[in-house]
């Protein structure tokens, strides 16, 4: 018996789509693409601007590194709040013609904990509490574990050892040859080296033939102080309340309407001109790192990370394995919604909008629609690196519509997708687009 053949296609479903987002509204469409074409690496590029993301993958000391590039597309009358678990982003505005005056942006994050020594995430990256106290935060991320009889040099900054008397030592720090701080440490003692971005922490000492070996972690450090600016900025002020960190932007009404807080980037993207509502889309980064415990842990979306610990009989390290879809794979990375079809008859029957990429040769679901279409898209027609965006009703369910994005070559596909990337398409029926460069699309009509 002889298997139909059916072309593999790569369908994700845009979970929360704002009418302006895109410059054209669809009613929770999927974007459809073979997936073993070049067109799947421009479905990615509005991927990257519309859907959320998550990468995993293993670090060499056997811990999950993650990063996530989170979409939101919100509606607010005049204030809006984001919440995730222990943190939350607030800003409040008010409209004034086609554009917006941010009255308050604040963030607050609350730790996980706040004892010294401890792995903790604040604003999506992780750290490790090195100062706790009622006005006084400070997190700090590994960058150097040393040791030395005299001095060690980490960058610019040079630690010279002066005394060492009953368990206590004394040290100075210098950049390019100038002091910059002098203080005494005892073991397990961290110190943040004033002007500084670094903090040490003096972790052990080996003793041996009447020589002293000293043991040091090196740190990144990030301090966060009641009252006073965050460091590195001058219009962010910090309060603390118990785990809770608080930081407040003190000249939110100079914001421009697009702008960038911590690991935030905030667009303001329509003010609706015939409701109260306005549109933004928020973008937020995460990079972060999970200590597993043994066993599988999902991702959601039908990823998972199984972790199998070392037995100390055993010659082999921890060991993590990462599936998608029931593959192993090195690294996944993972668009939120998207799965893999092959039935494209089913597809089209489905009462959601779709946005097809790419022409009938590249994509199966094109082609059974070609017959449908306006205007019917060549090597020839439209040309050398030029596409067309055509918007038609599904011939297999009249209540859902179709945009179809196909050139007459690649870089004319990619027109495509970049027009709509950029927000220049606006519902016509057809509009016609050449490849400039990467940047740069021009319309045609």
């Amino acid at each position: 018996m002889n298997l139909p053949k059916y072309m593999a296609v790569l369908v994700l479903a845009i979970m929360v789509m704002a009418p302006i987002s895109m410059g054209y509204s669809l009613n929770s469409p999927l974007i459809v693409v073979n997936k073993d074409k070049v067109d799947a690496d421009y479905a990615n590029m509005l991927l990257d601007s519309y859907y959320s993301k998550r990468e995993l993958s293993v670090t060499d000391d056997k811990k999950l590194k993650v990063l996530e590039t989170l979409i939101y597309f919100v509606p607010a009358i005049d204030e809006f709040e984001l919440t995730d678990n222990t943190e939350r982003l607030e800003v409040s505005f008010k409209r004034e013609g086609s554009n917006v005056i941010y009255k308050d942006v604040e963030y607050k994050e609350t730790l996980e904990s706040d004892d010294i020594g401890d792995e903790v995430s604040f604003m999506g990256s992780s750290y490790t509490v090195l100062e706790s106290d009622r006005d006084k935060i400070v997190l700090g991320n590994l960058i150097e574990d040393t040791s030395c009889s005299d001095s060690f040099t980490v960058d610019d900054i040079t630690v010279k050892l002066l005394a060492f008397s009953k368990g206590e030592l004394m040290v100075d720090v210098l950049r390019n040859g100038k002091r910059v701080d002098n203080f005494k440490l005892f073991q397990d003692d961290v110190r943040k080296v004033k002007g500084e971005e670094i903090a040490l922490k003096y972790d052990d000492l080996l003793e041996a033939d009447d020589k002293k070996v000293f043991f040091f972690n090196v740190y990144r450090s990030y301090e966060f102080v009641k009252g006073d600016d965050l460091e590195g900025y001058d219009d962010v002020r910090v309060d603390i309340d118990g785990k809770t960190i608080e930081l407040e932007h003190r000249n939110a009404d100079e914001l421009p309407k697009n702008f960038n807080f911590l690991n935030y980037n905030i667009e303001l993207a329509d003010v609706g001109s015939n409701t109260s509502e306005t549109f933004f889309k928020i973008v937020k980064n995460a990079d972060y790192t999970i200590d597993l415990e043994e066993g599988s842990r999902s991702f959601g979306n039908n990823v998972f990370a199984v972790k199998i610990e070392n037995d100390k009989e055993d010659d082999w390290d921890d060991q993590i394995f990462l599936y998608k879809n029931n593959k192993l794979q090195e690294k996944v990375v993972d668009f939120q919604g998207s799965v893999n079809i092959i039935d494209q008859d089913e597809l089209l029957m489905s009462s959601a909008d779709l946005i097809l990429v790419g022409g009938p040769v590249a994509n199966q679901a094109t082609a059974k629609i070609q017959n449908g279409l306006i205007f019917k898209v060549s090597n020839e027609n439209p040309g050398e690196n030029k596409g067309i965006i055509q918007k038609v009703t599904n011939p297999f369910n009249k209540n859902s519509e179709i945009l179809v994005l196909a050139g007459s070559d690649k870089l004319g596909t990619k027109a495509c997708v970049l027009a709509m990337k950029k927000g220049l398409y606006n519902g016509e029926s057809t509009m016609t687009v050449e490849y400039v460069n990467d940047n740069t699309v021009k319309v045609l009509n």
